[in-house]
């Protein structure tokens, strides 16, 4: 199999596996709405946003070494030595999180009352990601995909009994997700026999090294990757309180929080595919020319599909809105348009922070999202006070842009692959001036994000009817295969 046939081949099973379970629990933000009140869901956000900043930090940042390490590996019994000597490293730094955890009780006020779920949150993530990535690195494909499925089908279940049946609120939401990855780590633990793959013996000093040597810059570079993504949330609270109490604070983190639910899809096609691509892109060819030419014709029609997708949500935001939410969180659609911009940079900008992965060159990651964690920061205090939480989504965009430059410039020193500039920098203004004017709600605002849409279309024609014409000739030789 050749390596863009592998791409796509991947790229299908973990679609498969991830963005139809996700579908069904984007269904489910008309139940969440429902169930829970604007300040409640804001509450259940922040709890998993802070479990998520705290994960890498509980860890060392081992899983992600975990995974490239493992796809380093050629046989099974390097793979066991990676797998143990990281595992081993998972277990000492969550004895010590542990041992640190009664400190956060002390912002319990502010997570109310349920500072618990994130400690246990931490803990059984961090293991349910450390043996998934172990199984993607190993290339199990459809058992990573399956249990993707596993996990979101357990989610949907928990949840349909903890909130409208239990009335369980903000703990069944959070709890749901815990029991989810807990089970899910059983059922590969057992599925794989994975204490056959660990023994403190196979504990490697060197390979320790080498994996923390790896994984330590990724600390600070997913804290600033969450600083830009998610410390809105906590910013808007905190700076509007004031004007508006805790409560319509709260309220508004609400909003903005469900808000950011629609352009999580495009998040979720972006981060199947960069699974597959970085499957792809480290165990293929090492030479530094080929390389460059498979990220160059890779990152054309990727590109030109996020922007035209965008382009598409930002159309249909008001609709999809409507459809995915309770009537009472309605007023988020105004910040959906800009948020989606946002996730579009983000995408453009994490396939190409795709060269550090590849190349191991984890410190310039971590530079580049300090950057833009900075801007976001500065942006965030500047524009909330005088526009309220839409001043949030448009530092987020903003410090994405400035990420998305910054890396376009210094990750093809890595790799030189080609960039059409052309196409990307007229398409990036289209899809930015679209956003504005949907969110602004001026005039003929339809007109005006259909015609950007078109011109999104036709701009990137070059780059999308190739993949167009790819996959038609695939369905139609299948068909002709099975007539």
């Amino acid at each position: 199999m050749n390596k863009y046939k592998k791409l796509v081949s991947n790229t299908a099973i973990l679609g498969l596996g991830t963005f139809s379970s996700k579908v069904l629990v984007y269904l489910l933000m008309r139940l969440y709405t429902a169930c829970l009140t604007t300040e409640e869901y804001s509450s259940a956000d922040l709890l998993t946003q802070t479990a998520t900043l705290l994960m890498p930090l509980a860890v060392c940042g081992i899983t992600d070494a975990i995974f490239r390490f493992t796809l380093d590996r050629a046989d099974d019994t390097k793979k066991h030595t990676v797998f143990s000597t990281g595992l081993t490293i998972m277990i000492f730094s969550s004895l010590v999180f542990l041992a640190l955890s009664p400190l956060l009780f002390f912002a319990d006020g502010f997570f109310s009352g349920h500072t618990w779920i994130i400690i246990v949150y931490v803990l059984v993530a961090n293991f349910h990601s450390a043996v998934s990535v172990y199984i993607r690195g190993r290339g199990e494909m459809v058992l990573y995909a399956a249990q993707g499925l596993m996990n979101t089908a357990i989610v949907i279940g928990l949840n349909i009994l903890f909130l409208p049946i239990l009335d369980l609120g903000v703990v069944g939401y959070v709890s749901s997700i815990m029991i989810a990855d807990a089970s899910v780590t059983v059922f590969l633990v057992i599925k794989k026999r994975l204490w056959k793959h660990y023994s403190v013996k196979l504990f490697d000093k060197e390979t320790a090294v080498s994996m923390l040597r790896y994984s330590l810059p990724l600390i600070p570079t997913l804290i600033f990757w969450w600083i830009t993504a998610l410390s809105d949330r906590f910013m808007i609270i905190g700076m509007l309180s004031g004007p508006l109490g805790e409560s319509g604070a709260k309220a508004a983190n609400g909003l903005y929080s469900a808000a950011q639910k629609l352009p999580t899809i495009i998040t979720l096609l972006t981060n199947i595919f960069l699974d597959a691509w970085n499957f792809s892109a480290v165990t293929e060819s090492e030479d530094k020319q080929a390389r460059a030419d498979f990220f160059t014709e890779i990152f054309r029609p990727f590109s030109a599909l996020l922007l035209i997708a965008g382009g598409g949500i930002i159309l249909f935001s008001d609709l999809l809105t409507n459809i995915m939410v309770d009537a009472s969180f309605s007023e988020s659609a105004r910040f959906v348009p800009i948020l989606v911009c946002s996730t579009v940079f983000s995408g453009l900008a994490s396939f190409l922070g795709s060269v550090y992965t590849v190349e191991k060159k984890s410190s310039m990651s971590l530079v580049t999202s300090m950057v833009a964690a900075v801007a976001n920061i500065i942006l965030n205090i500047i524009l909330i006070p005088v526009i309220g939480a839409m001043g949030a989504a448009v530092a987020t965009a903003l410090s994405y842009l400035l990420l998305l430059a910054i890396r376009l410039v210094n990750s093809r020193a890595f790799i030189p692959f080609k960039v059409d500039f052309k196409v990307l920098l007229p398409s990036t203004a289209i899809i930015t001036a679209a956003s504005v004017w949907m969110s602004l709600l001026l005039p003929g605002r339809y007109i005006a994000a259909s015609v950007s849409l078109a011109l999104l279309c036709f701009i990137n024609r070059k780059s999308i009817l190739p993949v167009v014409e790819t996959v038609f000739s695939a369905v139609k030789k299948k068909i002709v295969n099975k007539s």
